[in-house]
């Protein structure tokens, strides 16, 4: 099998995956939006998740990308058994650890984040939500490390049900933003059970392996930071909106965020390949240029599908949304194009991660995350969740920019082809010019003329890679 027809098989039937996974949540959000008609609603709930993520990662990030590596260190059974026991041994002894000091301070936290007697119950949920998502996360990792598709597509649909069943029908008996909640944590809780029937051998059959351990933290602790930055990317534009504006402005924010969140299919279905297509290639005479060819070929590609669903935005919160809701249209575009950035940086940065370098992703994300904060403390107060999203953009851009500068400049990992840069700058003057003017009928025409340009460019690639695929 060619590499492109690889990739792309691989490719599209993760997206199909996600598609499935979150169809079912995006038909019921008109609903659940009418039984919430509060965005104040959604933003509880978003403090909700922010405080999850950051739980998730601390306890995740250094054995989740370590496991898989050592997974496919040796063509051992016993081997994997032993890489899958010993992380998930430590992960549980962690995580079990980690909620009961977080329950311990449960007042203390309430202080901090200023919950009333409405949100009282937030925080304890959330740390049993990050107890329940950190299991449902390793529990699964085998069956995507064996990249059986079949049964994480069947998951993720039970997954979605589960949710939104659940959601649904606490909100008819009136618990409020609570049922979103108690819907994410009882779908996960299923979720445990269900990969837990598949993968029980790889947990049960290995034995506790204190070199190994050293050997995943030693590769996954730079995760940690490098994670956690991007939560603190989320919570700061949460906090300051907070600062700044109030519960109903964060709920707009959620929601808009939820809503763009589609863009998240193609990240994460792109995610769940890459790590492995990338390792998998790196001894190919070509792997440099084959990256820099993945680099272009999907900066047009997010280009034509970010400038395709611009010009279908207002269509959008107008035909499914109502009320305060529709004033999510104004953040849409930026966070929509945010997962789309994350691309392009995971590109770059598995070529860091790939000579153990990653102290160098670190300092481009830190120096990112720095502009970010600067940003928001000057642009929310002015430009109110707008800004929020603008400075959200410019964090991602910048670390995008210094990555390139380092892996394709002075490391010279990758090679990139001169019209690969030009696209970039069109992209950059495309985006600039439609979030100034609007959706007019020149910005159409640019639009168009764009997205022109881009097939004309990547037109033969494209279709030499389909005949591939097809072939």
């Amino acid at each position: 099998m060619s590499r492109a027809k690889s990739f792309i098989d691989n490719f599209i039937s993760y997206t199909f995956i996600e598609i499935l996974n979150r169809i079912i949540p995006f038909i019921f959000l008109p609903i659940i939006t009418r039984l919430l008609p509060n965005t104040s609603s959604f933003g509880a709930y978003d403090l909700f998740l922010i405080i999850q993520v950051i739980g998730y990662n601390v306890l995740i990030s250094a054995f989740y990308n370590s496991t898989y590596r050592d997974f496919f260190e040796k063509d051992d059974i016993n081997f994997k058994y032993n890489v899958c026991t010993t992380s998930f041994r430590v992960v549980l002894f962690n995580s079990i650890f980690f909620v009961t000091v977080l329950l311990s301070f449960k007042g203390f936290f309430n202080d901090i984040l200023n919950m009333g007697s409405e949100h009282e119950h937030i925080f304890t949920l959330s740390v049993f939500y990050i107890l329940v998502s950190v299991l449902h996360e390793m529990i699964k990792l085998p069956v995507r490390m064996e990249n059986k598709r079949k049964i994480i597509m069947i998951g993720g649909l039970i997954r979605a049900i589960t949710q939104k069943t659940i959601a649904i029908i606490m909100l008819l008996m009136h618990f409020g933003f609570y049922s979103l909640m108690w819907g994410l944590i009882v779908s996960d809780a299923v979720l445990i059970c269900y990969y837990w029937c598949y993968n029980h051998r790889y947990f049960l059959k290995g034995s506790f392996d204190l070199k190994l351990l050293l050997g995943m933290l030693k590769f996954g602790l730079p995760y940690i930071p490098i994670n956690l930055i991007f939560v603190v990317y989320q919570v700061t534009d949460r906090i300051m909106i907070l600062r700044y504006l109030d519960y109903a402005d964060l709920g707009v924010y959620a929601f808009g965020s939820k809503l763009a969140s589609m863009s998240g299919v193609i990240m994460i279905a792109f995610s769940s390949y890459w790590f492995y297509f990338s390792l998998k290639r790196i001894n190919d005479p070509d792997y440099k240029e084959l990256i820099g060819k993945a680099l272009a070929l999907t900066f047009a590609a997010f280009s034509l599908f970010f400038a395709s669903v611009f010009l279908c935005k207002g269509l959008i919160f107008n035909l499914l949304f109502t009320g305060d809701y529709r004033l999510g249209v104004i953040v849409f575009p930026y966070l929509f194009m945010n997962p789309l950035l994350l691309i392009l940086i995971f590109i770059v940065e598995q070529q860091i991660f790939n000579k153990r370098q990653s102290y160098i992703s670190l300092i481009a994300h830190f120096m990112g995350c720095v502009l970010n904060i600067t940003l928001n403390h000057f642009l929310i107060p002015k430009y109110g969740i707008v800004g929020a999203t603008i400075a959200t953009s410019c964090g991602y851009v910048s670390s995008f920019l210094l990555l390139m500068i380092i892996v394709v400049f002075i490391r010279k990992m990758i090679v990139i082809e001169l019209k690969t840069y030009f696209m970039m700058i069109m992209f950059l003057v495309f985006f600039i010019e439609v979030n100034y003017f609007g959706l007019t009928p020149a910005t159409v025409v640019f639009i168009l003329l764009f997205m022109s340009l881009i097939l004309v460019m990547y037109y033969k690639e494209g279709m030499r890679i389909y005949r591939q695929w097809r072939g």
